[in-house]
């Protein structure tokens, strides 16, 4: 479909009528969307699931655009982390903000700042890789919470096996991040560990926050 068609579509009717590829379309251009369409992938999320080189070879593109399909996609998921709820309240709630973790193919951990009504205000990945006392830098989790003036954090990491289970690290991980938020007066809220299927294990309500 050429992408004049599909802007007139977009303005009759709206972005909901156009598929995801139609939309890349209008966004990346028709060559960039076929290109996807072609190695059949028809979502970003699937897109960027391969690596940049992958990327790059697959759809034939430079850096620049590149670095535009992976802004695009993250548009895309700050879009659904910070509106699919009006504010935190309990565990699912975050647990349905951070729905994209459980796709995740390694450990990530993910800082929640909220403000005084229990909004999102930031959003971060901040460690990649085994979660544990020694990969995570307080100084600079909490940083990125005092930048925001926030007073109370949510943190958030994924099992890539599927089994929210804590262990002994994430616990001890826990004990650390609370006692820093004490002294630097920021509240840790929870830290919740996203599994698959909608599984998770929030560590407020096993009562280890």
């Amino acid at each position: 479909m050429k992408n004049e068609i599909l802007r007139e579509t977009l303005t009759k009717y709206s972005a909901e009528t156009l598929s995801e590829l139609e939309l890349i379309s209008l966004i990346l251009g028709e060559k960039i969307a076929k290109k996807i369409k072609d190695n059949d992938i028809y979502s970003l999320y699937a897109l960027v699931q391969h690596s940049d080189k992958e990327i790059k070879q697959l759809l034939g593109i430079t850096d620049i655009t590149l670095s535009k399909v992976k802004a695009l996609f993250e548009l895309s998921v700050r879009k659904t982390s910070l509106t699919s709820v009006d504010s935190i309240s309990s565990p699912k709630d975050i647990v349905e903000v951070a729905a994209d973790m459980e796709y995740l193919e390694q450990e990530v951990l993910r800082l929640y700042c909220l403000n005084t009504k229990n909004l999102i205000v930031k959003k971060l990945n901040l460690f990649k890789g085994g979660i544990n006392t020694s990969i995570v830098d307080p100084r600079i989790l909490f940083k990125e919470a005092l930048k925001c003036n926030s007073a109370t954090i949510i943190i958030c990491h994924n099992h890539p096996s599927g089994d929210p289970t804590p262990s002994k690290e994430d616990i001890s991980l826990t004990t650390r991040l609370k006692e820093c938020g004490r002294i630097l007066g920021v509240t840790v809220v929870d830290h919740i560990i996203i599994g698959s299927n909608g599984k998770y294990t929030s560590l407020k309500e096993k009562g280890l926050v």
